[in-house]
């Protein structure tokens, strides 16, 4: 049994790691694509930007470790059970049970590696990010501000635009500030170039102007409009410091980074606290009657000292840490310094009480006993999912082993599609749990411990089932499956007599044994030979369970780290479920070069492992005309990166609205906002009224380069929509081109109609989309108006052109991970991975390192983007050659 149990151990290793690579690689690849470019040029140290990464791992782990449990009990036992070595094992009358005692140890060893990370790593690493998080917004006052976006500069009413932005120095050039919160006067100012730092006392910004104007309009004198030009102007934002103290506090610590004996320390104040709220509400009560009953008020019941003794788990690490740590030596004060310890001092006697208690101090009383209730749920619930998750491996070791020999020849679509669902489970039963636990419908531990109840009472009973069984490689695919629910439907008939026939169809059709592609005939209708089907099928099926797959674990693993924060903000379970489904594309577009690297490498390396390969070359079939099904596949998935990548920003913002990360739009009215409209328009507008379909103070501008392109500054007192011409109508303004100092005309109205002025009243009431949220076609007629303007439009040029070279990416990546699949077919899927692994993440930081070179005009903006793909083009093509065909 030593044997055997050493042997199990062995086979478990190498598919552990390699899951918990290949998810932490892929979450942190996320990571990376989604913060990399916000991090990158903005003036901070390499060794600063990989600390922010490096601290984002353990999150990442805690969350994947888990499911590397599961990944590899199901890749081990379904390898085991599909090559007859459990069979073999019960005919030397070793059972499963005693087959899955060295696995369930190791589990239990790895729960209690995952709960040690998570309590006492975990924690710290949080803190660590949020303070480093902070000391950058604090050091880099342009940190958060984004090249050609209108940025609000809270809490004043400016608005700041720079065509570039160099966060290591605060220099900015091509610099447009609109001022609206003067109630007589609105200001436009333009600087060739600027420079901003905070001022003495880190609380006001400043922001030193060179080379520009200031257009200045007074709606009290319409005829009047003044030009300033300036070679220095200085600008000054008061309290900016203040806000940022406001919305990032370091004094408070959140759940995410305090341990477990912290976290119950805090339970225990606030019952404390509880028990002293009642007990003050009960008095008041008991002294009303009395007084009423003209009898004395009751003496206070003096408070019990606090229990300051440490138990149970936090006693033992308390003990433990004692014991290994060294101590650290206490100064001695001085004598004359040293102030005696005064005795704990009771609650004072209530005095004889002239008055009944006002409904204040009642509801003051009973408002302390739920406050404090709902901060010890929270708190617990935050405990028990430590707990939860990490003896959630245990759960997983058995329901992996019975998915595993239930379905023994199920292959990498049950190490996927089935770990996914078993994930999927667990951590939607968490987030429901923590919902309902916040809301004290259900306690705590219920609400955390359910998911791991449910599944291993079912990992239980199916391991009885299993035990039962003579052989593990009888059918065992999905097929056996479906076989049984289409007995259970048959034997439920009787009770849904009208649905026989539809039933009857659907089961004759889900007992073929093809796959959903097969099915359908588009394959057969493509005229592909039976051979490209196969490879088509099985790549299909990989590249599907991935691209879906793993953003699904991104978006459970996200929901679980913000679900409290989505609850604060007043979310119910239903909009929090729509957000995540909006983040989807994002998702999705940002996994699908991996996917298809995934598909291509295990799909020609599972051909070589089985020796498909050689039969296909002794069939007179070459490797390039084997391999060209693969890179048809990787062209459609170009085409659908491409598709989902334009859905994906609109569907990112929709997701920002309804978790309220942006400010809510409003319905009716707006007021002093300025917005940026079509062909370099902007409009600065006093307010808004929807419902009456009228402008109030309008102060449009489009900035131009010179005389063939001046700019034209229009001010109107009013304006008013027109529902059934769908424009705009301007009254009593002037319409002026200002070509340079003392070069300007001005053309007076009463009435005027702007064709540039498309926008609907609801349309001005939505915030103008960012560049990173427009599409294609969108951002190019935004680049349009800006280099017409005279702005520098490199970095914007650069992400429009990855909006086609990334999607073309999935082809390149098939062309170069095909050969590599075949160097050595038999080393199995861990190389597969490997392989996926680090191909993706240098392609990756490839991009993210030319997409900033080409931001900053040291390259063609075109050229940086398509840089990485026609390296790595190069390279597939040269592999690809030395292939033996």
């Amino acid at each position: 049994m030593r044997l055997l149990n050493r042997y199990i151990l062995r086979q478990l290793t190498a598919p552990f790691f390699f899951a918990l690579a290949a998810q932490t690689s892929l979450m942190l690849l996320s990571q990376v694509a989604k913060k990399f470019g916000a991090l990158v040029g903005k003036g901070l140290p390499w060794t600063v930007i990989g600390e922010v990464f490096l601290l984002s791992l353990p999150f990442i782990i805690a969350m994947t470790l888990p499911m590397a449990v599961l990944l590899a009990v199901l890749y081990t036992f379904s390898h085991l059970a599909a090559d007859n070595e459990i069979t073999a094992t019960r005919a030397s009358g070793i059972s499963v049970y005693q087959v899955l005692t060295p696995v369930l140890i190791w589990g239990a060893c790895m729960a209690a590696l995952n709960f040690a990370f998570v309590d006492q790593v975990l924690p710290r690493t949080n803190a660590r990010l949020r303070s480093l998080l902070i000391d950058i917004g604090r050091k880099k006052p342009t940190f958060e501000l984004r090249e050609q976006v209108i940025n609000e500069v809270p809490p004043s009413q400016y608005f700041l635009r720079a065509s570039r932005i160099d966060a290591a120095t605060g220099r900015l050039r091509g610099v447009t500030i609109y001022d609206v919160g003067g109630e007589s006067s609105r200001r436009i100012i333009y600087a060739d170039s600027g420079a901003m730092a905070y001022a003495e006392g880190q609380t006001d910004l400043s922001l030193r102007l060179y080379n520009g104007a200031i257009h200045q309009y007074r709606p009290a004198e319409p005829a009047r409009f003044q030009l300033t030009y300036f070679t220095i102007n200085d600008v000054r934002v008061k309290n900016v410091f203040d806000e940022l103290q406001r919305n990032t506090s370091e004094s408070v610590r959140g759940d995410r980074e305090m341990s477990t004996c912290e976290m119950l320390t805090v339970i225990h104040d606030a019952r404390e606290e509880q028990a002293e709220a009642r007990r003050e509400r009960s008095e008041l009560v008991l002294n009303d009657l009395r007084m009423l009953l003209e009898q004395p008020p009751l003496r206070a019941i003096p408070a019990a000292p606090p229990d300051s003794s440490r138990r149970g788990y936090c006693g033992w690490l308390h003990s433990v840490l004692a014991a290994l740590l060294p101590k650290t030596a206490e100064a001695q004060a001085a004598a004359q310094g040293v102030s005696p310890k005064l005795p704990p001092q009771n609650r004072p006697v209530m005095r004889p009480r002239v008055r009944l208690s006002s409904w204040s101090e009642v509801a003051s009383a009973t408002d302390r006993v739920r406050d404090a209730d709902r901060r010890a749920d929270r708190y617990a619930v935050e405990v028990h999912k430590k707990w939860a998750i990490s003896l959630a491996c245990i759960s997983f070791v058995i329901v992996g082993i019975v998915m595993a020999l239930r379905f023994p020849r199920a292959g990498i679509g049950l190490v996927i599609g089935g770990g996914l669902l078993v994930f999927s489970i667990h951590y939607v039963g968490l987030t429901a749990g923590e919902s309902l636990a916040d809301r004290g419908l259900v306690s705590p531990w219920v609400a955390m411990w359910t998911p791991n109840i449910l599944l291993t009472v079912l990992g239980v009973l199916g391991l009885l089932k299993v035990s039962r069984e003579s052989g593990s490689t009888r059918g065992g695919d999905f097929q056996e499956l479906i076989d049984g629910l289409r007995h259970l439907l048959r034997r439920l008939l009787p009770l849904f007599r009208p649905l026989l026939p539809l039933t009857r169809r659907l089961t004759t059709g889900l007992k073929r044994r093809r796959s959903a592609i097969r099915r359908a005939g588009l394959l057969r209708l493509s005229g592909l030979r039976q051979l490209d089907r196969y490879v088509i099928e099985s790549w299909v099926r990989i590249f599907v369970l991935t691209a879906l797959g793993f953003p699904l674990v991104s978006i459970l693993i996200n929901l679980t780290d913000n679900l409290n924060r989505l609850l604060d903000r007043g979310l119910g379970m239903k909009e929090i479920a729509i957000s995540y489904i909006y983040s989807i594309p994002e998702n999705a577009f940002i996994v699908m070069p991996a996917a298809v690297l995934f598909a291509t490498v295990f799909t020609v390396g599972a051909m070589g492992r089985h020796s498909e390969l050689t039969a296909a070359k002794a069939g007179g079939q070459s490797f390039h005309r084997l391999m060209r099904p693969v890179f048809i596949a990787a062209c459609a998935a170009s085409a659908l990166a491409f598709l989902v990548g334009e859905l994906a920003p609109g569907a990112t913002a929709r997701q920002l609205e309804i978790q309220k990360a942006r400010q809510a739009r409003p319905t009716r009215t707006r007021f002093n906002f300025v917005y940026r409209g079509d062909k370099g328009w902007v409009y600065t507008i006093r307010s808004l009224d929807v419902t009456n379909r009228q402008l109030k103070q309008l102060m449009f501008e489009r900035q131009g380069t010179g005389l063939s392109y001046p700019d034209l500054v229009l001010t109107a007192d009013s304006a008013s929509y027109d529902d059934k011409l769908k424009a705009w109508r301007l009254r009593n303004g002037a319409s002026r081109v200002v070509v340079g100092p003392g070069r300007q005309a001005t053309f007076n109205f009463r009435t005027m109609r702007l064709k540039a002025l498309r926008q609907s009243p609801a349309d001005l009431l939505a915030e103008p989309k960012a560049p990173d949220e427009m599409r294609y076609a969108e951002l190019g007629r935004y680049i349009d108006a800006l280099k017409r303007s005279g702005n520098d439009a490199n970095k914007l040029l650069v992400d429009q052109a990855l909006k086609l070279a990334l999607p073309a990416t999935c082809l390149i990546i098939a062309l170069f991970g095909a050969p590599l699949a075949v160097t050595s077919p038999r080393a199995g899927a861990a190389v597969g991975v490997a392989i996926s692994l680090g191909t993706t993440v240098i392609f990756l930081l490839f991009v993210q390192i030319t997409k900033a070179i080409g931001a900053g005009g040291v390259i063609n903006p075109i050229v940086a983007a398509w840089f990485p793909n026609v390296v790595f083009l190069f390279a597939g093509l040269v592999l690809l050659a030395k292939v033996r065909t």
